[in-house]
């Protein structure tokens, strides 16, 4: 990749490039300046080029790529003297949610069949069995012919956002303005699966089955509504792989080491974080899912060949902002 030079500050633009490498970052890129005759100020429009490499299986090539993302944000200026002023300039947490938003947009139909595919392991997963443990025990209470009073959820104030979100999404009825009970949809889906699981143990089961498609199907409100957000590392997790498998085309085989890269750049975190120690376990959870899979003795990860070939379709979606440095 090319370096970054301020050889001067004469030009909007590098006036700008200063203050994004002083309080932004050098994936944020300013466009050409605009000047309006009228106002005498120039606009900059803010760009982000987001790298990702790709290492072939054989070692011996590596792929380098980068998102496209336009009009993140814009800044403006106007001249005092010799001097470039800024007018505005838009707020770091700004550019994050618009740079966010956007790579929602790109991404999201990836995401969503990932989701899709599995519906029927999220509920078994360990983080999603932690955070959403309110809704499991609603759930398990729902459907084995138990009411839950408001009075009573009055007391447990977590407890009652996950009822109005069960609600709100038809999972439950709320009846006599005081009781919530099973809606006629949440009782349809565990009577489908305790005709599949009629064995010891099966309440807990079906109530696992029911939050993994509860999971899938609501994955942004539960993340950003009810602030469970630790889940979402097995979804960045399957996506920072699959994007760069169905990107290139091949099963691509990726170190436990370099996924974490990947997956902290999918949440625009510190990709220099050493690996989290819970992160091994995450990934075991996910093959032992069969959205992944890994090499036994090279520890390697690579994809699960359903899931690919049900995500291969989105690769065109993706290539849509992306451009290969040669």
């Amino acid at each position: 990749m090319k370096h970054i030079q301020i050889e001067e500050l004469s030009t909007p633009e590098a006036f700008v490039m200063r203050r994004i490498i002083q309080d932004v970052g050098l994936n944020i890129r300013p466009e050409k300046a605009e000047f309006d005759e009228q106002t005498r100020t120039w606009t900059v429009r803010l760009k982000a080029m987001v790298p990702s490499q790709v290492t072939s299986n054989d070692k011996k090539t590596i792929r380098t790529f980068l998102y496209r993302f336009e009009n993140i944000g814009s800044a403006k200026l106007k001249k005092v003297g010799d001097e470039f002023k800024f007018i505005e300039f838009p707020y770091v947490d700004n550019i994050d949610e618009e740079l966010h938003n956007q790579w929602y947009d790109l991404t999201e139909k990836v995401e969503q069949e990932i989701l899709r595919v599995g519906s029927s392991i999220w509920g078994e997963l360990v983080y999603v069995q932690m955070l959403l443990r309110p809704m499991y025990t609603i759930i398990g209470e729902m459907i084995t012919g138990r009411k839950l009073y408001s009075s009573e959820l009055l007391k447990n104030p977590q407890q009652l956002k996950y009822a109005e979100f069960l609600k709100s999404n038809g999972y439950l009825d709320f009846k006599d303005d005081k009781t919530y009970i099973a809606s006629g949809l949440l009782t349809q889906m565990a009577e489908r699966l305790y005709s599949k699981y009629d064995d010891a143990g099966s309440d807990f089961i079906v109530t696992s089955k029911i939050i993994g498609g509860v999971f899938s199907k609501h994955y942004r409100e539960i993340k950003n509504t009810l602030g469970a957000h630790a889940p979402s590392v097995y979804v960045d997790t399957s996506m920072a792989y699959y994007l760069d498998a169905i990107r290139t085309g091949e099963s691509i085989r990726m170190s436990i080491k370099e996924l974490w890269r990947k997956y902290r750049m999918i949440g625009h975190r510190n990709v220099t974080a050493e690996i989290g120690s819970g992160y091994p376990a995450v990934i075991a959870e996910i093959v032992l899912g069969k959205l992944l899979d890994k090499q036994d003795d090279t520890q390697e990860i690579y994809a699960n060949e359903t899931v690919f070939k049900q995500l291969a379709p989105f690769g065109h979606d993706i290539a849509t902002q992306l451009v290969e440095i040669p």
